[in-house]
């Protein structure tokens, strides 16, 4: 098909463009267009990205797949996956404000199997923007996991003091 044929080299243009554009607006204009299309091939691009160097590309990923749910979907596991834990936290960060029905699943996942801490406290963090019983479970099971770990003991006894002293 021809359109989608079209279409894939529109998208791999503005990949190639996020890394060589130097102008915000534009940077901005790009980011937006490709953050528009919504689909997992773009946000596993823009993924790859989130263990760049470079704080002003990370932080561009991170506002264009914070509007990505279907994208994000096809890809946050892979994220969450990753030896990076750079990665991890900054999907953690686009978890936080994705509009996704299964983004309290994805922030549980963390906080049960992320050999990090402090990623997990991220997820903690960010469930507490969405459910405070949420961030209640989440908090107690990150400070049963990391026990000698005084911020999650910290957030367990907030959370469960924000979810009505479960």
């Amino acid at each position: 098909d021809a359109s989608a044929g079209q279409a894939a080299e529109a998208t791999a243009a503005l990949l190639a463009a996020v890394l060589a554009e130097v102008a915000p607006t534009v940077l901005d204009a790009v980011r937006t267009t490709l953050a528009g299309t919504d689909d997992p091939a773009v946000a596993r691009a823009l993924g790859a990205w989130l263990g760049s160097d470079d704080t002003g590309l990370r932080n561009a990923v991170v506002v264009a797949l914070q509007t990505m749910p279907t994208g994000v979907a096809g890809v946050v596991t892979d994220l969450l996956a990753s030896p990076d834990a750079r990665v991890r936290t900054l999907t953690v960060m686009v978890l936080s404000t994705l509009p996704h029905p299964r983004v309290g699943q994805w922030l549980a996942l963390v906080a049960e199997h992320d050999t990090d801490a402090n990623i997990v406290a991220a997820a903690v963090d960010a469930a507490q923007l969405l459910d405070s019983d949420l961030a209640a479970d989440l908090a107690a099971t990150g400070a049963a996991r990391f026990p000698t770990n005084p911020y999650l003991g910290f957030l367990a006894s907030v959370a469960t003091t924000a979810a009505g002293g479960r």
